[in-house]
Order: C-alpha cells, then sequence, then structure tokens
C-alpha cells in the first residue's frame, strides 16, 4: 500500500502456534534525478551535487561518464570532478538498474557560481588551482615578482619601475580622476582600459579583471570555508546559487621593504590579495583591491605593489 516497515503475524486457529515476518515495502522515487540538468566546472575543481533521497533499497547509486578524461564522479568522495576542457555525460543508476539521470558537464576555464559574471578557475599566469600565479602592479600587465629592473635592484614594486607613475606616487600619468599637486593632466579614467588590463591582455576579450561590484556580488552569494589543496593555504569559494566552487590560495602581495630596500613577498599562506579594476575613490595614485580573510576592500592599495589577478570571463 505505502513504503516503510511492518511485521506480518500468522497465527494457527486454535492459537497454539504463530510465526512472523519482517516485511519492508520499497517506495518508488518521485523523482530520480539530478538538481540540474547541465553544469559548467572548472579543470581540477570537484563539486558536490544534490542526489536524490531513495529508499535504501535502489542504493548504492553506480556512477558512470561517457568522457572520463574530461569529468568523472567520484564515489569515495562523492564529488563531480573536472579534468580536462571538453564536454561529458555523468550517469546515475539506482543499484538495481531500475531508474538513471544524467547530468551534462562542461568543463571550462572557468566556473559559473551564479553571478554576473564567470570567474577563472585560476590566479593569473598559473595553471593549477593552488598556484599562486603573477603578481602585478596595477595597470600593468606583466608579472614582475621575479624580474630585475636596471637602477631599481630587486625591487620592481615601487614607483621607481611603475609604468604610470613615478615617486612617491604624485606624478601620475594615466587613470588621472582626482585633480592633485604635480599632476601633468587630469583624464578622469577609473576603470582599467583593455591594453592595460592583465588578464585581457594575457587571455583576450571578454576576459578581464573583476570590478569591486563583482567582487561584492561573489562575497554576498558564496560561502567562503578556510580549506588547503595540495598543502597551499587558502579559501574555498562556493556558490549558494549554483553550488559550484573555486579555490582562491592565500598568495600574499609584495611590496617594498623600506627596512631592506628590496621586494618582500608578505602574508603569503595567510592571506590574499585580489587588484579589481577600479582606482581608488579618494587618490590616483591607488586602486581598489580585495582581500580574504578579512573580507573587505582596501581603497587605498598603492598602484605599484605587487596584487594576484583573479580574471573574469564577460560574455554577456
Amino acid at each position: 500500500i505505502n513504503g516503510g516497515n511492518t511485521t506480518i503475524t500468522v497465527t494457527s486457529v486454535d492459537g497454539g502456534h504463530s510465526a512472523t515476518c519482517s516485511v519492508h515495502v520499497v517506495s518508488p522515487p518521485n523523482n530520480f534525478a539530478f538538481k540540474f540538468s547541465k553544469i559548467t566546472i572548472g579543470a581540477g575543481m570537484s563539486v558536490s551535487l544534490s542526489l536524490p533521497s531513495v529508499d535504501s533499497y535502489y542504493k548504492p547509486f553506480v556512477f558512470s561518464s561517457d568522457n572520463s578524461s574530461v569529468a568523472y564522479y567520484s564515489e569515495s568522495t562523492n564529488k563531480l570532478i573536472g579534468v580536462s576542457q571538453g564536454v561529458a555525460t555523468i550517469t546515475m543508476t539506482t543499484a538495481g538498474g531500475e531508474f538513471s539521470a544524467a547530468i551534462e558537464v562542461t568543463v571550462a576555464p572557468y566556473v559559473d557560481m551564479g553571478t554576473s559574471v564567470k570567474w577563472s578557475v585560476c590566479n593569473l599566469k598559473s595553471t593549477t588551482i593552488e598556484g599562486y600565479g603573477g603578481y602585478y602592479a596595477w595597470g600593468e600587465t606583466g608579472d614582475k615578482s621575479n624580474t630585475y629592473l636596471p637602477g631599481v635592484g630587486s625591487n620592481p614594486f615601487n614607483w621607481y619601475g611603475y609604468k604610470y607613475g613615478t615617486y612617491p606616487g604624485t606624478h601620475i600619468l594615466k587613470y588621472v580622476y582626482f585633480y592633485q599637486d604635480g599632476m601633468p593632466h587630469k583624464d578622469d579614467l577609473r576603470v582599467l582600459e583593455p591594453e592595460d588590463d592583465a588578464a585581457t591582455v594575457a587571455l583576450g576579450a571578454p576576459w578581464r579583471m573583476p570590478s569591486k561590484a563583482e567582487w561584492t556580488e561573489l562575497k554576498a552569494n558564496s560561502t567562503f570555508t578556510a580549506h588547503k589543496v595540495n598543502s597551499i593555504s587558502g579559501v574555498v569559494v562556493t556558490s549558494n546559487l549554483t553550488g559550484q566552487s573555486m579555490f582562491l590560495p592565500y598568495a600574499g602581495y609584495f611590496a617594498y621593504d623600506g627596512n631592506t630596500s628590496e621586494t618582500q613577498l608578505y602574508k603569503s599562506g595567510s592571506m590574499c590579495y585580489y587588484w579589481t579594476n577600479e582606482l581608488s575613490s579618494s587618490a590616483n595614485s591607488a586602486a581598489i583591491a580585495f582581500f580574504y580573510p578579512n573580507s573587505g576592500y582596501y581603497d587605498e592599495a598603492e598602484r605599484c605593489i605587487g596584487l594576484s589577478v583573479r580574471a573574469v570571463y564577460d560574455d554577456k
């Protein structure tokens, strides 16, 4: 009649003998399906999927992939794993083969966090999700973390080596929005142009550096959880909208150390710092950065210091 457990008792006519039998009635699943019919994840990423609730009779589920070199479902971790770019179909079947469901998985260089832009799976210039990648001065397109500039020694991240300004940040040559003594002109630019956007130059349009609003949107719709990937500390950002996730390694930042007159890497292993594509709201010499675990914005990060870049894919 209905699913559940019951006990059937049989008694002889004279009441002298009886026997019992435990009966488990199996209820077929009302909706045997994945939550989504399609999903996009990044290579090297793992995603937890919402599986249907069914009677134990139908378990354990059996998973298969028509292209395991692209994506597969790990039954040991209960997660969907992206391997390399491409498309694969993951099929889930009940233990006895009575019911099945499928999900189309696209593995791309970005993850769909359900926000207005898609996010790169790794830092710019990294080939792994946990790699620190390059460090960039705001408005410059090259990684200078391992460079030597003539006349600057081993300190590329200061105003002497900055493309659009000179020490002490009072003679800015481009992105001059505010009137300030010593500025040769005012160009009213507050957002990086494509030729000065490290992500656009490295990856091509529609890749670019994210805005403050896009970082804010990501934070408002995601859960941040401290985690390690291959012993690298960072934070897993999991979308509350799509269930997809990405990893932000605690790469720290490069800046000038006045005591040693050298560039130093600060906060590596404990914090991450990412540029937005926006100038500071109060100074020409600074730009807006997102940092974590403080989950805040630093409105006055000097443009010449070296921060990470996490590109976004803006195909709208």
